[in-house]
């Protein structure tokens, strides 16, 4: 359904305060001029105005509009609805949930309006019964193919058909209770489209102008008309401009109507305080006063308890409330008090039972039941739907479409299911637990999934299930691999238990690779160095070694993770880091480290503190790498150290310290003259070489 937002106001001649069109446009602003040009030429001082700035949040945009002091006796609220309104002019949508939030913190400016369109499909509920999994992916096939454009996934889709299909019909109610003294309209199917819908609202005002002539006997104008809809409280005048709305969606035979071709579900209602049986209908009555004294009331009071209870009092008044309670459950403070309540209640017990095992409700939907079970199931109770939910996942997962529409229920399907704990795992069976293994595992391997959502991340702890998929990597595809350990590590990042990043080392290093988050997981934990050497040194295979080479290059270039010079600069002159360093690396991996000391991302975090553990490895290197970084150090300690070296070391050391001497802008001291001019004399080639070009830089 394609929308608009303005502001309008129209200046009666009954009255002489200006009446006031408020509108909401999450999709277009097309509607807007044809409803302008109507109230232009029926009502000169009409003004108009946009509420929903174009990219604007709509849900800060009513927040303004309604903290602006603004007064409105008639809002539009059009756009795409699927359970909330969102659309191409909108960042994000407008939900429910925030609608009922805003009613009750403002309930003067909500009672104020008198005439409410919700101009969106199944805005009041839907006359079909559908299959909620099948519209999601209808909705989420049309943004793929760009016939509709708008802020909404698959989460959101699912939670909000649920509620369009409910057994219950709560939408109406729910809107009636949000705008307690208004008058209603709206569609229970498809509403119309671009190049339609900009009629629906002008055709229902010039339809009711004509009902209104005909009720008394006298020409009706559409300011006329506009002003008695707000005012109308007669049961026979409410029904009157409800048949105008219907006969907007049907040819009006008697009367000659205007209508939209091809829709006819245009539907109606009443907020709870003009319904004539309002006082009759417990309904109406506690959606409207136990849900608001619960949000407004900030701490757990008598009040609140009694509003919850009320609110749990039957099925329907759940079903109105379950956004409110879904909501206050997600909260970080919710109540312990709250939590026992529901857990009490057993007709609360009772509907999440029904609506978990509802086929007809999305699957996304009924793992946020399952959620709110969780949330409120007795401790150690046997968890009777786990098992039941996992297996409905399996098609889902294994399903051949590779639409985007299709991933997006994968991923969200995936991030959304509750597994709190490894004992929830371990409550099935071990067939059921492997089924489910496996039905995961193909998912990965076939999409190549690199993300750390908190169930796959999970399942990566399990030896059995690591097991599997390793199993399968080294069956279909080797590439997958990396892919894989990025997703199998994200567990692991936040540990500090040695012996399980012991054995994620050892798995990852048969893989063949690492993610950036191990490499940062060695820099902040110096005892896993060793155990990282060890596991190449044990496995020695290509693929392993070049994990050491990896490891240097990311220290290297300081590619931990987020770039981050600073953390690198501490280890690097943390001794204790140094010591298992250096202590660690297999000579086979000398040439690694060469390579990578030469870049001069990490001489200049060297620093003096550094001095004693280079000079206690130096022997035990090959020429160099602490010498070229000792050439950058120039203390007294590191004079000696070369010194010593170029007296007594090895025919490579003593190449080593002149290279040195020979490297930047370091001059060799006058002490050392002495033994180069000896090289110099008498040394081989390569000594004289070095020796007579040390002894240049004694002065130069």
């Amino acid at each position: 359904m394609i929308g608009f937002t303005f502001w309008a106001t129209v200046t009666p001649a009954q009255s002489a305060a200006p009446t006031s069109i408020c509108y909401l446009s999450l999709n277009t602003d097309v509607e807007k001029a044809t409803l302008e040009k109507l109230l232009r030429k029926s009502s000169p001082g009409v003004q108009v105005h946009e509420f929903q700035s174009e990219g604007n949040s709509p849900e800060d945009s009513l927040r303004e509009l309604i903290e602006s002091g603004k007064r409105c006796d008639v809002l539009v609220i059009s756009g795409h609805h699927s359970g909330s309104y969102w659309g191409e002019r909108a960042d994000g949508q407008l939900r429910l949930e925030l609608l009922e939030q805003f009613s009750c913190h403002h309930p003067e400016w909500f009672s104020n309006i008198k005439v409410v369109y919700l101009q969106g499909c199944r805005s009041l509920g839907s006359s079909v019964a559908r299959r909620s999994d099948d519209e999601v992916r209808r909705v989420l096939g049309a943004l793929e193919r760009g016939e509709d454009q708008g802020d909404v996934n698959s989460a959101d889709l699912a939670s909000g058909f649920d509620s369009i299909y409910d057994e219950f019909d709560p939408l109406p109610k729910q809107h009636a209770a949000i705008f307690p003294k208004a008058k209603i309209f709206g569609y229970t199917d498809t509403a119309p489209t671009a190049g339609i819908s900009e009629f629906t609202i002008p055709n229902h005002l010039k339809n009711a102008a004509k009902l209104l002539s005909r009720q008394s006997k006298k020409p009706a104008s559409v300011t006329t008309t506009l002003s008695k809809m707000l005012t109308a409280s007669s049961t026979k005048t409410t029904q009157m401009f409800g048949l105008a709305w219907e006969f907007a969606g049907k040819a009006g035979k008697r009367y000659k109507m205007a209508h939209t071709p091809n829709y006819d579900h245009f539907a109606w209602t009443l907020g709870v305080h003009v319904q004539p049986d309002f006082r009759n209908s417990d309904v109406g009555a506690k959606m409207l006063t136990d849900r608001c004294e619960f949000l407004t009331e900030e701490d757990w009071t008598k009040k609140k308890e009694k509003a919850l209870e009320g609110m749990l009092s039957s099925e329907e008044l759940i079903t109105m409330n379950l956004g409110v309670l879904r909501e206050s459950l997600n909260d970080q403070l919710a109540a312990s008090e709250m939590v026992e309540k529901l857990r009490s209640s057993a007709t609360f017990q009772k509907l999440l039972s029904k609506r978990i095992s509802n086929q007809r409700l999305s699957l996304l939907g009924r793992l946020k039941f399952y959620e709110m079970y969780l949330a409120t199931r007795i401790e150690n109770q046997s968890d009777p739907y786990l098992a039941d939910l996992l297996k409905q996942t399996y098609p889902v997962l294994s399903s051949s479409d590779d639409s985007d529409a299709m991933y997006d229920v994968q991923m969200t399907l995936l991030d959304s299911f509750p597994l709190r704990n490894d004992e929830q795992l371990f409550s099935l069976d071990r067939v059921a637990r492997e089924e489910f293994y496996r039905h995961a595992i193909h998912w990965i391997t076939n999409t190549g999934e690199i993300a750390t959502n908190a169930i796959l991340g999970r399942l990566t702890l399990e030896p059995e299930f690591f097991r599997l998929l390793k199993q399968e990597i080294q069956r279909t595809d080797d590439n997958l691999s990396l892919r894989t350990l990025r997703l199998s590590w994200g567990p692991y990042v936040q540990s500090k238990d040695v012996g399980l990043l012991t054995n994620a080392l050892r798995e990852h290093a048969v893989l063949g690779d690492f993610a950036n988050e191990i490499f940062t997981k060695l820099v902040s934990m110096p005892e896993l160095i060793p155990v990282f050497f060890r596991t190449i040194d044990e496995l020695n295979t290509s693929r392993s070694d070049r994990l050491v080479s990896q490891f240097f290059s990311e220290l290297a270039y300081a590619q931990l993770g987020s770039r981050d010079l600073s953390l690198l600069k501490s280890k690097l002159t943390d001794p204790v880091f140094l010591e298992s360093l250096l202590s660690s690396i297999p000579k086979r991996t000398e040439v690694s480290l060469v390579e990578s000391t030469y870049y001069t991302d990490i001489h200049p975090f060297i620093s003096a503190d550094s001095a004693p553990i280079l000079f206690k490895y130096m022997g035990t290197l090959i020429e160099g790498i602490p010498l070229l970084t000792l050439a950058r150090l120039q203390t007294a300690q590191s004079e000696t150290f070369l010194l010593e070296k170029l007296n007594t070391g090895t025919p490579a050391e003593q190449i080593s310290v002149m290279k040195i001497y020979g490297t930047g802008d370091r001059r060799t001291p006058e002490a050392a003259r002495p033994v180069l001019e000896r090289f110099a004399e008498t040394g081989s080639s390569e000594l004289r070489a070095w020796a007579r070009r040390a002894i240049w830089r004694i002065t130069h």
